[in-house]
């Protein structure tokens, strides 16, 4: 009897203890949610009260401004003015320089409807024919880093040797510049179309020569400066004829005469290598060779002015030391 009572006992305390539980498990619930019947007992939630959640370590993400605007991409009516802008500078360059091409059988044809390239440029399309051909074409357009850019792209691979780029300042995009970047990415077309041609025994001659042309008027108006600036020292530069070609340096060279008081005290030699125009002076006698001097300026931006000026400086020492009245016939 005493056994079942203590039995009885125990099944008591054990469904007690669970009742304990099962309540305290229903407590810790209640908070999670609010039951249909507490809706009206809950307070008003007010209006004006945001909350924000935040991670500690972490920010929000703060607008930046777009790689397309921090580039100027998105600058476009600047980029279309400064091309209107250029247009009669262009049209002159390209009649100067298709004269020069016709000699072989090149020819550049007037720019197309403009458009924006997929990097913000803005600029026109020209049709490139060789032997009435088209087999090219050259894109000019303003870039958004104030450049004045040049691409001839030809539209097959086998006329892919005439592919080449190259740019200018939009600041310094005078008519002689212009003239003289057009010049500079027509050369290989020139070349191919010697070459395809076979009338040239030496294309790269050829090339050279329509280089050369590109930049006679500002060497010759140069050289007109300096004898202008050095006129009371008795000086004067006298072009030995017209730009050569020399086989050993292969590009073109002009000669000049260094004359002091009408007497040649030295020889010059004007030449366009690559990028940049070269002036040296040299003199006959090797023990007054340090007379001699040679130096170069950067093509890109070259004026008249500052060929000028590199003419005379290079041509100094030796009118000064023969300007001397010992030398002096």
């Amino acid at each position: 009897m005493s056994t079942t009572a203590l039995l009885l006992i125990s099944a008591g305390l054990i469904a007690a203890g669970l009742m304990l539980v099962w309540r305290d498990v229903r407590k810790r619930q209640r908070g999670a949610f609010v039951l249909q019947r507490d809706k009206q007992s809950a307070p008003q939630a007010l209006p004006d009260v945001e909350i924000t959640i935040a991670r500690p370590g972490r920010e929000l993400p703060v607008s930046t401004p777009s790689t397309e605007a921090a580039t100027g991409f998105l600058d476009s009516p600047t980029v279309t003015k400064r091309w209107d802008l250029l247009q009669p500078v262009i049209t002159a360059a390209l009649r100067q320089v298709n004269l020069v091409l016709a000699g072989a059988r090149v020819e550049v044809g007037p720019p197309g409807p403009p458009s924006r390239s997929i990097n913000g440029a803005f600029g026109a399309n020209c049709r490139l024919l060789i032997a009435n051909e088209n087999v090219g074409s050259l894109r000019l357009q303003v870039t958004v880093h104030d450049q004045v850019h040049a691409r001839v792209k030809a539209h097959g691979r086998e006329a892919a040797a005439i592919n080449a780029s190259s740019s200018a300042p939009v600041q310094e995009f005078t008519p002689a510049r212009a003239s003289d970047l057009l010049s500079e990415v027509m050369k290989p077309a020139a070349a191919f179309a010697l070459a395809a041609e076979g009338g040239a025994a030496d294309p790269e001659a050829e090339a050279s020569s329509i280089g050369w042309d590109a930049i006679d008027s500002v060497v010759s108006s140069a050289l007109a400066a300096a004898n202008g600036a050095l006129a009371q020292a008795g000086a004067n530069f006298v072009p030995l004829g017209p730009p050569a070609w020399n086989p050993e340096t292969r590009r073109h060279r002009l000669a000049v005469a260094i004359q002091v008081n009408r007497n040649e005290i030295a020889r010059m030699h004007i030449e366009r290598v690559d990028t940049e125009m070269e002036v040296a002076v040299g003199v006959q006698d090797a023990r007054l060779m340090n007379l001699g001097r040679r130096r170069r300026i950067p093509m890109q931006g070259m004026t008249t002015h500052a060929l000028a000026e590199l003419i005379a400086a290079c041509a100094w020492p030796a009118i000064e030391h023969f300007s001397q009245p010992q030398h002096i016939v």
